[in-house]
């Protein structure tokens, strides 16, 4: 009698297919979570700039009415006292939201947050010293003699204050500058806009100005500098760690943009500079 032999896959070559099978899909997985950790870090890049670009967006709107019970809360402290606002007609106040004053600052080893308050101008408060006492206080960093006239008791801060974390465990740092140290970075940003004309101002100085209005004139006199922020994740960012920047003299939401990490690039007719971050 004759036995034809069974053709088949012995289990050395069974074990060989099983092995190989799991070492392609570790890979795949591999490549997977790091494109999922690469986009997630730079959608918390794009995330922080997005962010402080809403700040300016924030200033279209300078009249503060008396029917937002939100705005009401935080205008306790602008106005007489008693009522905290008075109206001028139909859905006005004498108080005008004028500015945002912004701190960045660490929140841990791993993390940055942000604190915003509002800033607003008190119209009923009468100043001897000037006619237009706000105009003195956004013109300060044109005229230094204007320190002097200005009055701040006009300017008030809100008490409640918005606070906004980095996405995905980012943190912001200095940008690599040798002989210099990378550290974390603390800076406070202030955001003015005229109630006469529209015009937008911004003021920015590394350091902590956010506690009181006190804190507003020597942040003014800092100037406008420009501000590198490199955010730099918790783990691997499988890429080049982005800076964002501040361009000095800000006017508008479009002196905020992530910068390029490789070679300079055109943009928009100008010559945009690498921001090198450490990893």
């Amino acid at each position: 009698m004759n036995f034809k032999p069974k053709k088949g896959f012995t289990i050395i070559e069974v074990l060989l297919a099983l092995a190989i099978s799991a070492a392609l899909t570790a890979a795949i997985m591999a490549t997977v979570q790091v494109s999922i950790n690469r986009h997630r870090y730079l959608d918390s890049v794009t995330s922080f700039r997005d962010f402080l670009r809403g700040q300016y967006d924030q200033l279209n709107n300078v009249a503060v009415t008396n029917v937002d019970d939100k705005n009401l809360a935080e205008m306790e402290n602008c106005g007489d006292s008693g009522t905290g606002h008075q109206r001028y007609g139909t859905g006005r106040s004498n108080c005008l939201m004028v500015g945002r004053l912004i701190k960045i600052e660490p929140d841990g080893p791993e993390q940055s947050k942000v604190r915003t308050k509002r800033i607003f101008y008190d119209e009923q408060i009468n100043t001897v010293n000037s006619s237009n006492d706000f105009e003195n206080f956004f013109n300060q960093g044109d005229n230094q003699s204007n320190v002097e006239k200005f009055d701040i008791e006009t300017i008030k801060m809100s008490d409640k204050e918005e606070e906004y974390f980095l996405e995905w465990s980012t943190k912001l740092l200095t940008p690599d500058n040798p002989p210099q140290p990378v550290n974390d970075i603390t800076a406070t940003i202030l955001i003015v806009r005229s109630p006469d004309d529209g015009t937008v101002r911004t003021f920015t100085a590394i350091g902590d100005y956010f506690d009181n209005t006190s804190y507003l004139v020597p942040l003014i006199n800092q100037g406008s500098q420009a501000i590198d922020f490199c955010v730099r994740p918790a783990n691997n960012p499988y890429g080049p760690v982005r800076a964002v920047r501040l361009n000095a003299n800000a006017t508008n939401s479009s002196a905020i943009e992530i910068m390029p990490t490789d070679e300079p690039i055109n943009r928009d007719g100008r010559i945009v500079e690498v921001v090198k971050c450490s990893r």
